[in-house]
């Protein structure tokens, strides 16, 4: 049986950092196609460095074997860390949850506690 409502305090600082994780997990991801698109030039325009034939590589080539490491193994620190926001984003949003579901369960329980008085 819940006592009294869970905090409100809590629940604005929960939904204060799923909004900075949310626009950190954009940032990450556009940062990420940035480079993606650069990459793409960059294998198009010097075919002879990125395609074992020497021409125009495909774009699924591309994207297999350039678009998730990087020309260099540059993206794999950027990846990790929208892995590391997207959990984390995923914990908040979870903890939101509970505190809901927190909410609601008082929300229920105070109610039947006025309806039994009222009876």
């Amino acid at each position: 049986m819940i006592e009294q409502p869970p905090d409100f305090d809590t629940f604005m600082i929960i939904v204060s950092a799923i909004g900075k994780l949310t626009t950190e997990e954009e940032i990450i991801e556009a940062e990420l196609k940035l480079a993606e698109a650069k990459i793409t030039k960059e294998c198009v325009t010097h075919p002879e460095k990125y395609s074992p034939d020497g021409k125009i590589p495909s774009m699924s080539f591309i994207q297999n074997t350039y678009h998730y490491p990087g020309l260099h193994g540059e993206l794999a620190t950027s990846r990790m860390r929208l892995a590391n926001v997207k959990g984390l984003l995923a914990e908040e949003e979870l903890k939101f949850k509970v505190y809901y579901g927190m909410l609601e369960l008082y929300r229920t329980e105070s109610a039947n506690r006025r309806n039994s008085v009222v009876l």
